[in-house]
C-alpha cells in the first residue's frame, strides 16, 4: 500500500542505497497513482516491477496517468460513465490505439490491459527524473 508511512520508508530505503551505492528496487505498483505518489514524495527507485495494469484491465478496469482506476465494464457509476472517462482522458492528457472507442474497449478484455500498459509507460515517460 501507498501511505505516508510507506513513501516515509521508501524514501528512507532510498537515501541508505544511495549512501551505500546500492540501487533500489520496488515491488507492486499497482497503477500510474502510486508512481506519481512516489514521485511528489521525492522517490524515485531505480526500477520497480507491477502487475497491477495487467490485472485490471483483467477485470474491468482502466486507469490513465496519474489516476485510480474506473471499472469500464460497469459504466453506470459517477466516476465510470462515458463521458467521466473521456473527461480523465482529456485531463491526463493520454491518447492511445486502445481508448479511442470507449465502447468498445468495455468488452476488450486485451484491449484494456493494453490500453493499462500505454497508460503506465506515458506515466513512466512524463515523470522528470532529477
Amino acid at each position: 500500500m501507498v501511505s505516508a508511512r510507506s513513501l516515509s520508508l521508501l524514501l528512507d530505503a532510498q537515501e541508505s542505497a544511495r549512501q551505500l551505492c546500492m540501487h533500489i528496487h520496488v515491488l507492486g505498483i499497482g497503477s500510474p497513482r502510486y508512481l506519481a505518489a512516489m514521485r511528489q514524495a521525492q522517490v524515485w527507485p531505480d526500477s520497480f516491477d507491477s502487475s497491477g495494469w495487467w490485472k485490471a484491465g483483467a477485470y474491468g478496469k482502466i486507469f490513465f496517468p496519474n489516476s485510480g482506476q474506473l471499472h469500464i465494464t460497469m459504466m453506470n457509476t459517477v466516476t465510470a460513465t462515458p463521458k467521466y472517462v473521456e473527461a480523465q482522458k482529456l485531463i491526463s492528457n493520454h491518447h492511445c490505439t486502445y481508448c479511442e472507442n470507449l465502447i468498445e474497449l468495455r468488452y476488450d478484455r486485451s484491449g484494456r490491459v493494453l490500453h493499462n500498459l500505454a497508460a503506465m509507460l506515458d506515466t513512466v515517460s512524463r515523470i522528470a527524473i532529477i
